[in-house]
């Protein structure tokens, strides 16, 4: 026989899932012939893990040179994996429009954005963000900036390769980033 389970209080029904207004969001781009978007978004109470797993997350441009930027970038997507699951949301995208949608939707309590968009789509008025400039100073901040980056870097130079939408997001699948 099975043991009979208790029922929840209300506290724990509310504690036992997470409200949309917990989650922190980070947006970055990547630009050269075509622009990039990449958003990531976790919970609050998991930034700790995901800082810790992600340590030996970097900057692109802190690569040292070709080689050891596409040694990197190909085992992004394996390493990923350990962070993935901590993570509510991770998107690329080229239409600012659909990842604006995606904001609207989540409701982040605070969205992390990169210093150039903050100004060029006039996020100076929206409460709760923070620009990326100042969140690095914050190392569990600087993860999800991070992750935001290599995302963004990557759909772009997969985009350009590409060049279709549609194949971008397969591939990306298959890679286990999206």
């Amino acid at each position: 026989m099975g043991k009979k389970r208790k029922k929840k209080t209300k506290r724990q029904q509310k504690q036992s899932f997470s409200t949309p207004t917990d989650l922190i969001i980070a947006i970055d781009w990547s630009k050269r012939k075509k622009t990039m978007f990449g958003l990531v978004g976790a919970r609050k109470d998991r930034l700790p893990t995901i800082s810790k797993r992600g340590s030996w997350l970097k900057h692109i441009s802190d690569t040292k040179n070709k080689q050891e930027r596409k040694a990197y970038v190909s085992k992004f997507p394996h390493r990923l994996q350990d962070i993935k699951p901590n993570l509510n949301i991770i998107q690329a995208d080229f239409d600012w429009q659909r990842i604006k949608r995606t904001l609207e939707e989540k409701r982040p309590m605070q969205t992390i954005i990169d210093d150039a968009i903050y100004y060029k789509y006039n996020f100076q008025n929206r409460p709760g963000t923070i620009l990326e400039s100042k969140a690095k100073r914050h190392h569990e901040l600087r993860t999800l900036v991070l992750l935001a980056d290599n995302i963004a870097y990557i759909a772009r130079e997969e985009y350009e390769r590409l060049k279709n939408y549609e194949e971008l997001k397969r591939r990306l699948r298959k890679l286990g980033i999206l």
